[in-house]
């Protein structure tokens, strides 16, 4: 029988407007967050214990320092190029190691040029008071790295603290002044550096205008002052507070958090193994206290009822029957022509099944090689890592030829002008069995 051409377009057109639909679960994102500074654990969205088959979920480690740690989720490196440059040095000479005030003289003998002159020697000390003044807050300055890279040695930190703890130093190290730009750290430097510069001249101009028993009252107290100077203005300051901007800008910018990639959850359970090594390539010293860590972390996959779409081959034992009229010296007799035992065609199936055992049921149609229109329902076996090949069998039920009404095999027919060879037919709605498989096309997993 020439099959026809509506029904040679029906079980694309369903095909294509199955695919078109989605499954019924509406898959989320779930993030759980493991919090090292604190060893508090969270979820997002909270009590997110288990998720549900398909659902889409990461890890995250916070408050881990990038700058000494290493990290890999699930064998995946996801740490970050925090690295810590070497410190620049400076002359050893400290705010300490200068006197701290000039003391009042205690000069009271006479010599050719007469007493000391304690005015003089009063307005030198307060030179110099100013001067140890400015000395101390350039050396503040130029040596928060010290502190930047005494900080950065702690494995665990809270993240928004320690920054904000970094922050406040540098505007207390800056006499109050916010620095946002590695330019502002260098202008800050050289304003402090000019101000140091012009305390010491003024220092150096004082002193050599002292008369000599006064000089002597006040000689390694200046000495030591120019000392200091000469060693700083001589070094690599300008390099160091470089140096340190750099180190400053790369830590306020680097996150504190090792996040894993997204993953969908399947099968029963979701692991995530973590593992910390310290970095290899540090200019940091004294890292002992920076041991390994791992963490071995399993979350519950609840099952879901999912709805699926496949198409591929079927068939089934729902075929038509041909009579014929046996006539003998009695009577004549209906009997059945032997014929088709099967019929076959393409289909297409909706799945309702519950992940992941991949075990339901399937709802759908198939048009059959005598270009009849089948229904199918029953139980559905999807398979494989996605549940994309799926077995199918159960009823069908559908428009198939069978004898009148009132005719039975093996008596007489009884329409009029019932000839030999011809038995009255019809066409009417019979079920059977059928079998088939399939490919699911809108599995999500």
């Amino acid at each position: 029988m020439k099959r026809p051409a509506h029904l040679l377009l029906a079980v694309p057109l369903m095909a294509a407007a199955l695919a078109s639909c989605s499954s019924i679960d509406v898959s989320r994102s779930t993030k759980l967050t493991y919090d090292m500074a604190h060893d508090n654990f969270y979820t997002s969205p909270p009590g997110a214990g288990s998720v549900n088959e398909g659902d889409m979920i990461s890890l995250e480690l916070v408050n881990v320092n990038p700058f000494v740690y290493d990290v890999t989720i699930n064998q995946k490196a996801v740490s970050y190029n925090a690295t810590v440059p070497p410190m620049v040095k400076l002359p050893s000479i400290s705010i300490a190691q200068l006197t701290e005030s000039v003391p009042a003289t205690l000069v009271t003998d006479q010599d050719a040029s007469g007493r000391v002159n304690i005015a003089a020697v009063s307005r030198f000390g307060d030179i110099y008071t100013d001067f140890r003044r400015q000395y101390s807050i350039f050396s503040s300055f130029v040596s928060y790295d010290d502190y930047l890279y005494g900080a950065l040695k702690r494995p665990f930190v809270d993240e928004k603290t320690f920054k904000d703890e970094l922050q406040t130093r540098l505007i207390d190290a800056a006499g109050g002044s916010r620095l946002y730009t590695r330019t502002d750290f260098v202008n800050k430097g050289e304003e402090l550096y000019s101000a140091l510069n012009t305390a010491y001249t003024k220092l150096m101009t004082e002193y050599q205008m002292l008369d000599v028993p006064s000089r002597n009252e006040v000689k390694d107290v200046y000495a030591g002052a120019a000392r200091a100077f000469t060693d700083l203005s001589r070094s690599q300051w300008s390099a160091k507070v470089g140096n340190t901007a750099d180190l400053y800008a790369s830590v306020q910018s680097t996150p504190f958090t090792f996040s894993s990639f997204k993953t969908q959850a399947e099968g029963s359970v979701v692991n995530f193994t973590v593992d910390g090594r310290r970095k290899l390539e540090s200019d940091l010293a004294g890292l002992d206290n920076v041991k390994p860590f791992n963490l071995d972390y399993n979350v519950k996959v609840n099952g879901t009822w999912t709805i699926d779409f496949s198409s591929g081959l079927f068939m089934s034992n729902l075929v038509n029957e041909t009579y014929t009229v046996k006539e003998d010296a009695t009577a004549r007799t209906i009997l059945k022509n032997k014929g088709d035992i099967l019929n076959y065609g393409p289909g297409a199936l909706m799945h309702f099944y519950y992940q992941p055992f991949g075990v339901g049921l399937g709802l759908g149609m198939y048009a059959n090689n005598t270009g009849n229109v089948q229904y199918l329902f029953g139980p559905s076996l999807l398979l494989g890592k996605s549940n994309r090949f799926c077995i199918n069998g159960g009823v069908t039920v559908g428009k198939v030829t069978r004898l009148a009404d009132g005719l039975d095999i093996g008596t007489q027919p009884i329409s009029p002008g019932t000839t030999l060879g011809t038995v009255t037919t019809s066409d009417r709605l019979d079920w059977a069995y059928y079998a088939g498989f399939s490919y699911n096309f809108t599995s999500g997993r």
